[in-house]
C-alpha cells in the first residue's frame, strides 16, 4: 500500500521531464512489468550531480521512486550514487516494497548506477531502446 507521500509524488512527481542539454542519459526497463524511466543529469567537472530530471511511465510506486530520486541525487556525487545498495530506496520512499514491488521501487537507481559500466538501454534491458 502506498504512503500518502508516494501517491502526492505520483500524481505531482518533482524533478519532472526532460533536460535540453544533458551530460549523461540513462534508459532502463523493466521487463517484467513494463515500467520505463529515463533520467537526464548534468554533473559537474568532479561527478557531483548538479541537475537530475526525469520521466517514468508505469506503475504508481516507479513513478514516485523516481521523483523522490532525483531529488535524493541533486548535490550527490555519481561515485557516492554508484555505492549505494538494493535497500537505499527506503530511504527516500520511506517503506520497504515487497518483492513484487522492490525493482519498481529500485529502476530509478538502477538506471543511473548502469551509467558506470557505459551500458545502453538495449544492452541493460535486453529489449527495445527506451525512447520518450
Amino acid at each position: 500500500m502506498l504512503t500518502a507521500e508516494l501517491i502526492d509524488h505520483c500524481k505531482n512527481p518533482r524533478h519532472f521531464g526532460r533536460l535540453s542539454n544533458p551530460d549523461l542519459t540513462a534508459r532502463i526497463e523493466n521487463r517484467s512489468c513494463g515500467d520505463r524511466v529515463v533520467i537526464d543529469l548534468n554533473v559537474d567537472e568532479v561527478g557531483m550531480i548538479i541537475t537530475a530530471s526525469g520521466v517514468a511511465v508505469g506503475c504508481a510506486l516507479v513513478t514516485s521512486s523516481l521523483s523522490l530520486f532525483l531529488g535524493a541525487v541533486q548535490g550527490v556525487s555519481l561515485e557516492i550514487v554508484n555505492t549505494w545498495s538494493i535497500n537505499e530506496p527506503e530511504k527516500w520512499i520511506g517503506m520497504r516494497p515487497g518483492v513484487l514491488r522492490i525493482n519498481c521501487a529500485n529502476l530509478p537507481l538502477a538506471a543511473v548506477q548502469q551509467l558506470r559500466w557505459g551500458l545502453t538501454a538495449t544492452e541493460t534491458t535486453k529489449g527495445p531502446k527506451v525512447d520518450f
